[in-house]
């Protein structure tokens, strides 16, 4: 999974410039971590002034907010299950889980692992959506998993410039042809623990962050209204996975 720790190993590059690579991914893993806490902390308060609240199911509240310097909208879900934290947690962001049960993926591949606390650099590639309009696409994200204090766990993905990921590493993961280069400006989930009726029941809430960047030219327009359909989509697919494997109650 890309939360597992591991030895840092890029072996095409000098040991001088290796440990560079590794100073900064740390620092950049901790940016990531406090950047996206604070991010999904509003998204679970609804703190969302500016924003388009964007309606659907009594349990579902789906916010959009423009983010400066960025050409495309943030998307923040917050919607509550009755499944336990590590559950859902681990169905969204366990590769092998996720791509079972999400059939926009391709893949998701770990291919540097331990280069930040509980970050890796991780390898996603989507299959073609809208009936091909938008082809198959591929990002190169720091992936991290951080277990919060209160039983909280918080997963988070964000893209990772050329030079820091070798050739080899990227010639290490195989992508699919004609594959392009997106952008994942901050992607994730927090799933926090609610309240439960009684001992025997889980309940949480589910934060789900997107600000992606599909590019290859596509119109803004498109690609949000196609963000904004993927909510409905993936909630329906990850509750139906978690009933399938007996962790989500009626």
């Amino acid at each position: 999974p890309f939360w597992a720790a591991g030895p840092f190993h890029i072996t095409s590059m000098a040991s001088a410039d290796e440990a560079a690579v590794r100073r900064e991914l740390a620092s950049l893993s901790e940016a990531q971590h406090q950047e996206f806490e604070a991010v999904a902390e509003r998204c679970r308060r609804g703190d969302f002034p500016s924003a388009q609240r964007i309606g659907g199911p009594n349990e579902v509240v789906v916010f959009k907010e423009r983010v400066e310097g960025t050409r495309v909208s943030r998307f923040c879900m917050r919607a509550d299950l009755k499944a336990s934290v590590r559950d859902v947690a681990e169905a969204l962001s366990k590769e092998e889980v996720r791509v079972s049960w999400d059939k926009t993926l391709h893949k998701i591949a770990s291919t540097v692992e331990g280069v930040g606390p509980g970050c890796n650099i991780v390898h996603v590639v989507s299959k073609p959506a809208l009936l091909g309009i938008i082809s198959a696409r591929e990002m190169w994200d720091l992936g991290c998993w951080k277990d919060m204090a209160g039983g909280a766990i918080l997963t988070s993905s964000r893209s990772l410039e050329d030079r820091l990921i070798s050739p080899s590493v990227q010639a290490s993961s195989s992508s699919v042809p004609g594959a392009l280069r997106a952008w994942n400006h901050l992607v994730g989930s927090a799933v926090y623990p609610l309240p439960a009726a009684s001992e025997t029941e889980s309940r949480c809430q589910l934060c789900y962050v997107i600000h992606s960047d599909a590019r290859g030219g596509l119109p803004v327009g498109l690609l949000e209204n196609f963000t904004g359909g993927f909510y409905k989509d993936i909630l329906s697919k990850l509750k139906s996975y978690l009933k399938t494997q007996g962790k989500l109650a009626e």
